[in-house]
């Protein structure tokens, strides 16, 4: 069985470059830096508006405050970092656990079973 790597980052001089700069400005956090940077995901996505956030915590917490109301349910699966799960009870949803499949991504003929038994479903969050 292949060894699947998780948390293995990619940063090349660039990122680097960049993060010195940040670091080496008058601003960390919400300097002009991630203004461009919410501009240029709105619009690369065709949206008016972006917030980011500081981590994945942080989107999925903010994203399913959004989206999930008291004891609507969402599929996900346990094999993902807790934030993913933890987000859902956050907004007093409720996780319905799915198994991956070989590749190691959520078993999308097993959310489809989930969908036929139970047409109330609200959402599916399909990390990896």
């Amino acid at each position: 069985m292949q060894f699947i790597p998780y948390g293995k980052q990619s940063i090349d001089q660039d990122d680097i470059d960049a993060v010195v700069e940040v670091l080496t400005s008058d601003y960390l956090t919400t300097g002009p830096k991630v203004k461009e940077f919410e501009e240029k995901i709105a619009n690369y996505c065709g949206a008016k508006y972006c917030v980011s956030v500081a981590n994945g915590t942080g989107a999925l917490h903010l994203a399913s405050l959004v989206l999930l109301q008291k004891d609507d349910k969402v599929l996900t699966t346990p094999n993902s970092f807790l934030a993913t799960s933890n987000s859902i009870l956050y907004a007093g949803a409720k996780p319905i656990f799915v198994d991956i499949a070989k590749d190691g991504n959520i078993d999308l003929d097993l959310c489809e079973e989930e969908l036929k038994k139970d047409n109330t479903i609200k959402a599916i969050y399909a990390v990896s």
